[in-house]
């Protein structure tokens, strides 16, 4: 709904206040709703807009109605008052946990019959710790005044599965070390979500958690998972948001098939407990997958299991009802592994090309064109979260048995040209996700500053910090 002119009653947990804005308004009609994010079980933003047609005076209240099915915290946010002798028109809001309703009395005069005074805009910002419904569905909220007391209700708002993605907030790049130190945030959600499909209770080891390999769905676990065949074997790889890699086959031998040792990071590990093959489903077990990637696990006797990952958010583990429920955190920072050390050259720092690919940019396209036998013209296109394009050209030559880069790679970022020298490492494997081991190494500030962000390079500390 696009409001010509509007009063904004804004609460913002920031400032600790309620700031009231004024362009312009009608009466307790068209209500609208924008929630950010729309996802179920999240922490959101809550915008009600709507219009007045009786005069609404100094210290007279407006109230909102959420659906039942929204999540109020247990008790009133207390946020106090930055500037005592302002009027805040939170500071003495009424919170009805069981009606799920927010009263608050304005702190200004609302006359529609002047210009300017009809549509108004009230925001409830996340930190006031409000969150959508757990199921997807249409949700309608309402509105009324003192004024107009008849609850008005809005347009339904729809609210989807799924949860919010994550921004990086910094990065940090150190000369010698193969990690870098990313900071991030979300919002906060949280999910409760009952596994199905359970491996028999016979198969089952004691003190283990094993759950269908189609289950540790992506957005839920943060673990991307790939299956593919070759030969007589199916392999199987997890990796999460850390770039770290969980590697196994399933091989068949002699009419049985047998599960490889594990490869994680490139090194072979041993099981403690092995994934196990069911009727042609194979299991894995959860806890298993939580040693090899270093998350912390507590485990304590008639406890339920709590598993905390690098990304901010905790899994807690109710074995025998299968039930897990998963929380979120706001701002969290991990290690990203990298496929080379970050590498000083030529006074530059050097950083894996699969960084930006993978990591940075948010949507990647591949396109390639032939221009002479076993020549091929190869280009990458991404856009980053501020909807710049990036283009990378690659060249290769892909004569049997000398498959190559060529060590000319350019750059446009967002229609400007990027002058910068390839260092080329391994040239001989497709540039794609699943390569372990850099293959480029390319100048983080050079392509960073282009965007242009803010960039800090700490020569005594030989690190960079990139700001987002």
């Amino acid at each position: 709904m696009m409001w010509k002119k509007n009063i904004v009653l804004f609460i913002i947990f920031s400032l600790l206040s309620m700031t009231v804005i004024v362009p312009h308004a009608h009466a307790v009609k068209k209500v609208y709703m924008d929630i950010t994010p729309n996802f179920t079980g999240t922490n959101a933003e809550y915008k009600f807009s709507f219009t007045i047609q009786k005069k609404l005076e100094i210290r007279q209240w407006i109230q909102l109605k959420f659906p039942k099915e929204i999540v109020f915290p247990s008790e009133k946010p207390d946020i106090p008052n930055p500037n005592p002798r302002c009027p805040d028109p939170y500071a003495d809001s009424q919170w009805d946990m069981e009606n799920k309703t927010i009263k608050f009395d304005i702190n200004m005069e609302l006359n529609p019959a002047l210009e300017g005074y009809q549509d108004i805009q009230v925001t409830i910002p996340t930190s006031f710790q409000i969150c959508n419904p757990e199921k997807p569905g249409s949700y309608v909220f309402a509105v009324r005044t003192e004024a107009e007391p008849d609850w008005v209700n809005s347009e339904p708002f729809e609210i989807m599965e799924g949860v919010p993605s994550a921004k990086m907030v910094s990065c940090l790049f150190k000369n010698g070390l193969d990690t870098a130190r990313i900071e991030e945030e979300t919002y906060a959600w949280s999910r409760q979500i009952t596994l199905q499909n359970a491996l028999p209770s016979p198969l089952t080891p004691k003190d283990t958690f094993y759950i269908h390999i189609n289950d540790l769905k992506a957005d839920i676990f943060d673990f991307s998972f790939r299956r593919w065949t070759s030969d007589s074997a199916e392999h199987f790889e997890f990796k999460n948001h850390a770039n770290h890699r969980l590697q196994f086959s399933l091989n068949s031998l002699d009419d049985k098939k047998i599960f490889s040792n594990p490869i994680f990071d490139g090194e072979e590990k041993k099981w403690n407990h092995p994934p196990i093959l069911s009727e042609n489903e194979i299991y894995i077990d959860i806890y298993e997958l939580a040693f090899f990637f270093g998350y912390k696990m507590q485990k304590e006797d008639n406890q339920p299991v709590v598993i905390k990952n690098t990304r901010g958010r905790s899994f807690t583990l109710y074995p025998s009802t299968r039930q897990i429920h998963i929380k979120q955190a706001t701002m969290y920072a991990y290690h990203y592994q990298l496929g080379h050390p970050t590498t000083q050259i030529n006074t530059k720092f050097r950083v894996d090309l699969n960084f930006v690919l993978y990591k940075y940019l948010e949507t990647v396209t591949w396109e390639k064109k032939e221009f002479e036998p076993h020549q091929w013209q190869i280009k990458c296109t991404g856009l980053d979260r501020y909807q710049k394009t990036w283009e990378f050209t690659f060249y290769r030559d892909t004569t049997p048995g000398k498959e190559h880069y060529k060590d000319v790679v350019l750059l446009n970022i967002h229609g400007k040209q990027v002058v910068w020298n390839t260092i080329v490492l391994d040239p001989s494997e497709e540039i794609s996700p699943h390569v372990i081991k850099a293959q480029f190494l390319v100048p983080i500030v050079d392509f960073f500053k282009a965007v242009p962000l803010v960039v800090e390079e700490r020569e005594d500390e030989e690190e960079i910090l990139v700001h987002f």
